[in-house]
């Protein structure tokens, strides 16, 4: 039986992602650049190991003015091909795994619409089966504002449909949060990063024990959802 599910790996370059994300010290470029090909790698690899068909969408391939029509245009290329349904994920949460794909492809049999929510309240994954898509629905989420929780709540009622929320995971935007992975985290991908952000971070470890801390307290306490980060 031909396969109904796909990924969309939808990420800008590694270039890209150094010009508008630090993951350490500003004047460090050339390891910033290195840090964002190992998350976009494991990100791609996971993927490719889920067992499920892989679609990259890098920022030369993608089309439209602004976030939401690039991630449309990219999920309708897979739906033409002859998916059904599709999970989208991007670059900047290496907690996701080749087995947590592989169980979202297999919940989508039964779920219509499946989302990954990061701690910070963004979205590290979107699965969503072509019979829920509505283009005009889907452009009209708040994508870069705090209600954007609130519109995916919508969208799903207006289809009358059940929403499936997956576990919260961290995603890497910037200095604090790689710090904040590095210290929850034991994975290969872990080892290679910490090696390259403990040579090269000015951060204050002791400083920022605290206010990382306290930053965790917020998202998980605050009732909140800021804009999608993911992608």
């Amino acid at each position: 039986m031909k396969q109904q599910t796909a990924i969309l790996f939808f990420s800008r370059t590694a270039a890209e992602e150094a010009n508008v994300k630090s993951f350490t010290s500003n004047k460090y470029r050339e390891k910033n650049v290195v840090i964002a090909d190992h998350l976009i790698q494991h990100s791609l690899d996971v993927a490719k190991n889920s067992g499920l068909p892989v679609f990259s969408f890098y920022s030369s391939k993608q089309k439209g003015d602004n976030f939401g029509e690039r991630l449309a245009n990219a999920i309708e290329e897979v739906y033409k091909k002859g998916f059904q349904k599709v999970i989208a994920i991007g670059n900047d949460c290496p907690s996701i795994t080749s087995q947590l794909l592989s169980n979202v492809g297999k919940q989508l049999k039964e779920d219509k619409l499946i989302l990954g929510p990061s701690l910070d309240g963004g979205v590290y994954l979107i699965g969503i089966d072509k019979s829920v898509y509505d283009r005009k629905s889907f452009l009209n989420l708040e994508w870069l504002k705090s209600s954007l929780k609130d519109t995916w709540e919508e969208y799903a009622s207006e289809f009358f449909i059940s929403l499936s929320w997956l576990r919260q995971e961290t995603d890497i935007d910037s200095e604090l949060d790689l710090f904040t992975y590095l210290q929850s985290s034991k994975s290969v991908l872990t080892c290679l990063l910490k090696r390259l952000f403990n040579k090269t971070s000015l951060i204050n470890f002791s400083k920022y024990f605290f206010t990382t801390n306290s930053i965790l307290l917020t998202r998980f306490t605050s009732q909140k959802a800021p804009p999608l980060t993911f992608l």
